[in-house]
């Protein structure tokens, strides 16, 4: 069980106007290192995630990053399945989904005054043992229209399946 602790707090001097608020969980791929110095395999292996974060839109003469565009713009808050990488694609069973953080979003706290700070939890049960990132994505109303954090964390055993549970009793 992973409890995510997720806040919005208004630090500025003028009143925030909230849109959205979005917890995007993810699976990583796990991928060798190898030595920069000669190429060879130390034994290392880092885990590739997709790449939701990219600035690849360019809105209004800025650039927006996909999320900002698919969830925030366009009002579709799903993953954003179709920028994933083939070689994530084709590994199958890994974790993309995203929560929708109502409390943090218009459809509870419509406005943050200065000096304000609301926050929301969500405790997810992880099934599969695995490296896992969850981006926090806020979209605002205004000049500053979107904001983003990521954490990464580990699962090291997987739980038992129902089948595993019912052969065990």
């Amino acid at each position: 069980m992973v409890r995510f602790s997720a806040w919005i707090q208004n630090v500025g001097d003028k009143t925030i106007k909230t849109k959205i608020s979005n917890l995007y969980i993810d699976q990583g791929v796990p991928t060798k290192l190898t030595n920069d110095r000669n190429s060879g395999d130390v034994g290392t292996i880092c885990y590739k995630f997709p790449f939701i974060l990219a600035h690849r839109e360019n809105i209004d003469g800025r650039p927006d990053c996909v999320i900002c565009k698919k969830c925030f713009r366009e009002n579709d808050e799903t993953y954003p399945e179709e920028i994933v990488d083939a070689i994530i694609k084709e590994k199958p069973g890994l974790l993309r989904t995203h929560i929708v953080l109502d409390h943090l979003s218009h459809k509870s706290v419509q406005y943050i005054n200065p000096k304000e700070k609301f926050s929301e939890d969500v405790v997810v049960k992880f099934c599969n043992a695995g490296v896992y990132r969850v981006t926090l994505f806020v979209g605002t109303e205004g000049e500053a229209d979107c904001e983003c954090a990521t954490k990464q964390f580990y699962i090291p055993k997987s739980l038992p399946t129902d089948n595993q549970k019912t052969r065990e009793e």
